[in-house]
């Protein structure tokens, strides 16, 4: 049994690709099909939507009637500001200030 949080990823492939693999190579990885990892692969590499579209499609699923993990929650993180702020934008349900400013 594992308890982790997942992290944004900038790719749908790289988001499966975190727990799908070989466990003989990587412990850590809990899905090891061979398709799951062959399709994994396909999107990664892959630059036309249709295609990759139909390999997340056929991942998800292969990944409800496997399921190799089983995800408890997804937290949600609310923010809200005043009229008065202008460029807040949280990055990743962390608070950033970066380009917050403000005004009258």
């Amino acid at each position: 049994m594992m308890s982790f949080s997942y992290s944004a990823r900038i790719d749908p492939a790289l988001s499966y690709e975190q727990f799908t693999g070989d466990k003989a190579k990587q412990p850590r990885k809990v899905w090891d099909n061979p398709e799951a990892i062959a399709l994994i692969e396909n999107a990664r590499t892959v630059s036309d939507k249709a295609e990759r579209q139909k390999s997340f499609d056929r991942l998800h699923d292969m990944a409800l009637a496997d399921v190799p993990l089983i995800n408890l929650y997804n937290g949600l993180t609310v923010w809200s500001r005043g009229k008065r702020v202008a460029g807040f934008s949280p990055w990743e349900g962390k608070l950033r200030l970066w380009t917050a400013r403000v005004g009258a």
